[in-house]
C-alpha cells in the first residue's frame, strides 16, 4: 500500500509539472525584441541520436530528443540530473529542484521538501514513452533588448553564449548555444490558414525561418498520411513512428533544402509504389515543404483513415520581418534522430514561437492522463 501511495503521489507531481509546462507558453506573447533570439549551436562532442531545439514564448524553452540506445541525462546547475532520455522514454527526477523549477520561466516554481534534500538519490518518474521533452532553461540568458550600437549594425551580433552539461552513458558532454541579435529583413512570410488541429490528435505548426518549416505531430491511434504535390504519399505519422517515401519529390526537396544530395527521381511518383524509410520512432515530423514557400495560396493534403483534409496557408509580403535563427541542431550521425538526419545535416527550426515545445510535450501529457484514469478504474 505504501509503495502504491508513493507511486500515485509521483504521478500527481508529474501531472502537475506537465500541466504547467504545457500551459506556460500560452500565457502571453514574448514581449522582448523579436530580433533577439536564442540559437542552439551544437552538442560537444557530437552524440549519436541526440538533438536539441529552442523556442521562444514568455522565456527561452529548450527541448531535447535522444533516439539512441544510450541513456542521456541533463544536469542541473547543482550537478544533479533532472531529466533522463533514453530507450524507456523521457523521465524526470522527482528529487531534483531543477525538475520543478524548469516548469516555469525564471525557475519561479514551488519545490517540494523531498527535492530540497541535497543528499536524496534520484527518483525517476516516467514522463513520456517517447524520448523527447521540453523545459524552461534559466541558464539561457534572457536579454530583452539590444543597445543602439548593436541595432545599428547590418550583420548578426552575438550578445551572450550558454552551455548545459549532459551525461551520455559514462561520457560528459554539453549542448551549447548563443543569444543573437539578427537585424530585420524584408521578405515573404508564410502563414497557416487552417486549424492547428485539423483532426483529433494531430497538431500542426508552421515554423518561420529562412525556409518555412512544417511540423506535424500525431498522438492519435490512426496513421496520418501526408500527400505530395502529385498525390503520392510523402510521409506516414502514426503510433509506430514516422516513415517517409524516398520516391516522393517532397522528400527530395526537403533533402535539398537541408544541403544534402537528393535521391534519384522517378518519372511518375503518383504511380510508383512507395519506398518507405523509417526516420523516427516518435510521432512527430518536421520538413521543408516547397509549397508554403512557392505558392501564394498553398495546400498540403493529408489523409487519416477514410478522411481526407488539408493543411492550408498563404504567402504575404512583409517589408521588414524579424530575422529568424537556426534553433535546432541534430548530430550528423544521429541515425533515427529525425528526418533531417537522413541528409546528415542540421535541421533548422525557428525560435519566436512556443509551438514546438507544446507539440513535443503533448504526447507526454496525454500518456500520463491515460495512466491516471486506468489507475482510478482499477
Amino acid at each position: 500500500m505504501r509503495g502504491s501511495a508513493r507511486s500515485a503521489l509521483g504521478r500527481l507531481i508529474v501531472l502537475a509539472t506537465v500541466a504547467m509546462l504545457a500551459a506556460a507558453p500560452l500565457a502571453r506573447a514574448h514581449t522582448g525584441d523579436p530580433n533577439i533570439q536564442t540559437a542552439v549551436e551544437g552538442v560537444v562532442p557530437s552524440l549519436p541520436g541526440v538533438g536539441f531545439s529552442v523556442a521562444e514564448s514568455v522565456a527561452s524553452a529548450l527541448s531535447a530528443q535522444n533516439f539512441s540506445s544510450q541513456e542521456m541525462e541533463i544536469l542541473g546547475g547543482d550537478g544533479v540530473p533532472f531529466l533522463r532520455l533514453g530507450p524507456r522514454g523521457a523521465e524526470g527526477n522527482l528529487n531534483s529542484p531543477t525538475f520543478y523549477q524548469s516548469a516555469a520561466p525564471g525557475g519561479q516554481a514551488p519545490v517540494p521538501a523531498r527535492a530540497r534534500r541535497r543528499t536524496a538519490a534520484p527518483s525517476w518518474a516516467l514522463l513520456s514513452r517517447r524520448a523527447t521533452w521540453g523545459w524552461y532553461e534559466p541558464r539561457v540568458p534572457d536579454i530583452p533588448s539590444a543597445s543602439d550600437a548593436v541595432r545599428s549594425r547590418s550583420t548578426p551580433t552575438t550578445l551572450a553564449t550558454w552551455s548545459i552539461p549532459l551525461r551520455y552513458g559514462a561520457r560528459l558532454a554539453a549542448v551549447r548555444g548563443a543569444v543573437i541579435y539578427r537585424p530585420p529583413r524584408a521578405g515573404v512570410v508564410s502563414s497557416l490558414t487552417s486549424s492547428m488541429h485539423p483532426v483529433p490528435g494531430v497538431t500542426v505548426a508552421l515554423l518561420p525561418g529562412r525556409l518555412p518549416d512544417l511540423l506535424v505531430s500525431n498522438t492519435g491511434a490512426q496513421t496520418l498520411t501526408i500527400l505530395g504535390e502529385q498525390g503520392e504519399p510523402f510521409a506516414r505519422i502514426g503510433p509506430t513512428g514516422v516513415q517517409v517515401n524516398v520516391r516522393s519529390p517532397i522528400y527530395a526537396a526537403d533533402i535539398s533544402a537541408r544541403g544534402g544530395a537528393p535521391p534519384p527521381t522517378v518519372s511518375n511518383p503518383a504511380a510508383a509504389p512507395p519506398l518507405y524509410r523509417s526516420v523516427s520512432s516518435a510521432g512527430t515530423l518536421d520538413w521543408f515543404d516547397p509549397r508554403p514557400r512557392l505558392q501564394p495560396r498553398w495546400t498540403v493534403p493529408v489523409r487519416i483513415g477514410a478522411r481526407t483534409t488539408a493543411i492550408t496557408g498563404t504567402l504575404s509580403a512583409q517589408s521588414a520581418t524579424p530575422a529568424t535563427p537556426y534553433g535546432y541542431t541534430l548530430s550528423s550521425d544521429a541515425g533515427r534522430g529525425g528526418h533531417g538526419a537522413q541528409a546528415g545535416h542540421a535541421a533548422v527550426v525557428a525560435g519566436g514561437v512556443g509551438a514546438l515545445v507544446l507539440v513535443l510535450m503533448a504526447a507526454g501529457g496525454a500518456h500520463l492522463r491515460r495512466r491516471r484514469r486506468r489507475s482510478r478504474e482499477a
